[in-house]
């Protein structure tokens, strides 16, 4: 065991191997970079003369300290007496369910997650889900003119699901395709989504079992009838996104609907409405139930506040644009305030490395003495 060694394991093998991490730029995959904290991690890591590096380079085995970013349970090395082990919840629930599994924990050290009902402070420590908002800069407050030339609302999305999840009950997924078919069906010209695949793949043309009848189908026959079936649909689809291409496409909008990927989990605030609060639009929040708690000005809508999507698209249809400025204002107010500063990455890698000082720095000692 190398005692200036780290190991960032990371199970998918294009982000976590070659230093993927800590080279990737803003760019990365998907709708941008979200791993741009790990660089900030490897320049604090070196201040204490340890070089971090993914597993293939730094073997989990070899190192001192070992980061694993979700999935506790496909770690496939032994634990060397010494070593320290941290596991670094991001995802919710839906997405990786066994990082929320105790029983997965056993081997770690430590536990950073955002849900701050599960810190104690000896296993379990807060970290926010990082922001990079050295990125980004506060944008100007759109004029009425640009507000009223604007198209309603939008939303972007990789993840979208017909039916609800039964062993998910708090995942939107299924919220986002409603918001979809209801303008689809209704008022198709007043919004847009972004995603990808969804021609392709047909993913929400479905029923029960679709599944099993699918490969019963000639492709074609199966094709023309999804897109009959999803021809409200696609009237609102505008195309699939590169890599930072969600920003440009947004600001065409005034409302962004910013479904977390689950509700019911208090202090999980992922980027999307930080998206919104940089690129002057809206945002229309379900999501984490502390929410009001961690930004406390008046710069988004609460979903949970319509009974139905009707009664929503009412309400900022008929938003008037001072009561729109007003938002925008607040938005900014809180990009300025010190309430900010506890989604920034430095921050967020704060919250990892301080736990961890005082067995970093005897590391030699401690070791050496057994």
């Amino acid at each position: 065991m190398d005692l200036n060694k780290a190991c960032l394991y990371i199970v998918d093998e294009k982000l976590g191997t070659k230093n993927y991490p800590f080279e990737a730029g803003p760019e990365g995959t998907g709708m941008k970079n979200l791993l741009y904290q790990y660089p900030v991690l490897r320049d604090v890591l070196a201040s204490y003369g340890i070089d971090i590096a993914t597993r293939d380079i730094n073997s989990a085995e070899s190192s001192f300290l070992l980061f694993s970013l979700e999935n506790p349970h496909l770690v496939e090395s032994v634990k060397k007496d010494g070593q320290i082990w941290c596991l670094l919840i991001v995802d919710p629930p839906p997405w990786v369910q066994e990082s929320w599994d105790r029983k997965h924990h056993g081997r770690f050290d430590y536990v950073f997650t955002y849900d701050e009902t599960l810190v104690d402070d000896c296993k379990y420590f807060y970290c926010p889900y990082a922001q990079d908002t050295e990125y980004f800069s506060i944008p100007e407050i759109v004029s009425e003119d640009e507000f009223r030339r604007r198209t309603l609302a939008t939303f972007v999305s990789h993840s979208i699901h017909k039916y609800p999840d039964p062993e998910h009950p708090r995942s939107t997924l299924h919220l986002r395709y409603e918001t979809i078919k209801w303008y689809g069906d209704n008022h198709p010209e007043d919004f847009g989504f972004y995603g990808g695949t969804f021609t392709n793949r047909n993913y929400y043309f479905g029923f029960r079992g679709v599944r099993f009848v699918k490969p019963l189908i000639p492709h074609a026959v199966f094709n023309a009838v999804a897109k009959r079936v999803q021809r409200n649909l696609i009237k609102v689809y505008k195309g699939q996104l590169g890599p930072l291409e969600k920003f440009e496409a947004i600001k065409k909008y005034n409302f962004y609907y910013c479904y977390e990927n689950t509700t019911g989990i208090n202090g999980y605030v992922c980027e999307k409405i930080f998206d919104c609060f940089y690129y002057g639009i809206v945002p229309i929040y379900w999501g984490a139930p502390n929410i009001r708690d961690l930004i406390p000005y008046d710069c988004f809508i609460d979903g949970n506040e319509f009974r139905d999507q009707e009664s929503l698209y009412h309400f900022i249809k008929g938003m008037d644009y001072k009561t729109y400025r007003r938002h925008l204002e607040q938005a900014q107010v809180f990009l300025r305030s010190p309430e900010l500063e506890r989604f920034t990455v430095k921050n967020a890698i704060n919250c990892i490395v301080t736990p961890l000082i005082a067995r970093i720095e005897s590391r030699h000692k401690l070791v050496g003495s057994r």
